[in-house]
């Protein structure tokens, strides 16, 4: 496993274990560098094995089989050259925290130096370190309120029906997530930032996340991870042509990833129509291009979704002048390299199409290129009318390619939550009533293919 400091860079044994730092003169035994994304920064080096002892703490051994010890058992140096397990080599988690044997320091990242040394002078404000792979435990959350009633619109389904199949474990075709629900405890309540959530400020939009501190974020992964979700609805980098926000974007990427999450973002969104609305791929691919490139070639792009655009009918013209040539050459790019590639519209859109073809017509072009729909709902509609659009999209699909395309019930009440006219447990019970969308007698069009904006089971029991 790895272990990423607070700075974002990998805990590294240097020369991979066997410094004293005792010795006079001897170099750094242990330093913070490279960051997720850089092949050349997640080495043997970079790896450590957690050993849990039988009094709860726990230790350390680097590449070499030694042991990560703090000199005295705190307040000072590291070293990596001890092969016992005594009392300087164990540690207690606290948070984020790692606490030494003396029970007063922690282990810390000397920023304050102008250096990337870690040793074992923290205080109990110190720095906190991410163990890689030790994603937390689902934990059941609160019952869902009562169903909703069968509306005008339609019927509210309550019981999941045959057809569809929930992975045993994340896949990234199955989307479980939820982008503006998600409501951390009071007792986390977040900073404020531009554009986030008032009604309550602990109800966050994971899009933002970026510009929270560490320790916010890492409470919203933590709590996506208690929900038992898989994916993350992301942002590109706030200025989308500076190389120093790529490269800091892609880390933040790579971090999400590292909790055991895939990740998503829209490429472009409803905020670039004055600039960039009803354009081409050449009079856009500025925008998305260069962070694009640089994610793909961080590593894994599998583990990540781009979607075209946020909203794309509210600001892209039809046609392959238009939003087809834009989503064509996002292809081009995404599909050798296995990242799947989605669309989103507003309210109760499936498509895009120009006058003339119909959106079956229109999403079969698509067939082995684009991967889902990310359907939106209008956030004011009942549950049975929402149900009865969802089926709308989802028979276009079907039409045009069957399985080969997946509808994600990704945006349904996030505009209410917004305004704090929806709590999380309300959304998270809309979404499990879109889950059960059947289909309709004698039609085998594609399942619902998870959710974006919350749900579990009526129990409160992760999905």
């Amino acid at each position: 496993m790895q272990i990423l400091a607070e700075t974002g860079c990998y805990v590294t044994a240097e020369q991979g274990g066997g410094i004293d730092s005792r010795v006079p003169g001897a170099p750094p035994a242990v330093t913070a560098r490279g960051k997720p994304g850089d092949p050349n920064a997640n080495g043997p080096w970079q790896q450590w094995q957690p050993i849990t002892n039988d009094d709860g703490t726990v230790s350390f051994t680097c590449v070499l089989g030694l042991y990560l010890t703090a000199e005295l058992g705190g307040g000072g140096k590291l070293s990596t050259d001890r092969s016992e397990n005594g009392p300087w080599q164990r540690f207690t988690k606290v948070g984020g925290l790692l606490r030494c044997y003396d029970g007063v320091h922690y282990l810390r990242v000397r920023t304050d130096l102008g250096t990337n040394t870690v040793d074992a002078t923290g205080s109990c404000q110190g720095m906190t370190f991410r163990l890689l792979g030790a994603r937390p435990a689902p934990k059941p959350q609160a019952p869902l309120p009562p169903f909703d009633h069968n509306d005008p619109g339609g019927n509210v389904a309550t019981t999941l029906p045959p057809e569809l199949i929930i992975p045993t474990g994340y896949d990234i075709d199955f989307w479980r997530g939820d982008f503006g629900g998600v409501t951390l405890p009071t007792s986390q309540r977040p900073e404020w930032i531009p554009g986030a959530n008032s009604t309550p400020y602990e109800m966050v939009m994971s899009f933002l996340m970026h510009r929270y501190v560490r320790s916010t974020q890492d409470n919203i992964l933590t709590a996506n991870a208690e929900r038992d979700y898989s994916h993350m609805h992301l942002a590109p980098p706030d200025d989308r042509t500076s190389s120093a926000s790529i490269a800091q974007q892609v880390a933040f990427f790579k971090y999400v990833q590292s909790w055991g999450f895939f990740t998503s973002y829209w490429a472009t969104g409803t905020g670039d129509a004055a600039a960039y609305g009803n354009r081409n791929w050449a009079g856009i691919r500025e925008i998305i291009e260069p962070f694009l490139r640089a994610l793909i070639a961080a590593g894994e792009p599998e583990k990540s979704v781009i979607i075209v655009g946020e909203e794309l009918n509210g600001w892209n013209r039809p046609g392959p002048d238009g939003l087809d040539d834009i989503i064509t050459n996002i292809c081009a790019i995404c599909n050798p390299v296995g990242m799947k590639v989605a669309l989103h519209f507003t309210s109760n859109v499936p498509a895009w199409q120009p006058n003339g073809m119909s959106p079956t017509d229109w999403w079969r072009q698509w067939i082995g290129k684009v991967r889902f729909l990310l359907w939106q709902s209008d956030s004011l509609n009942p549950a049975g009318t929402m149900a009865a659009h969802f089926w709308d999209a989802r028979k276009y699909l079907g039409e045009a390619g069957g399985d080969a395309f997946r509808a994600v019930a990704f945006e349904l009440r996030a505009n209410e939550q917004l305004y704090g006219r929806c709590t999380e447990a309300g959304g998270c019970l809309t979404g499990y009533e879109l889950l059960c969308a059947p289909n309709a007698p004698g039609h085998t069009y594609p399942a619902v293919a998870g959710f974006g904006n919350g749900a579990r089971y009526p129990s409160g029991a992760p999905i």
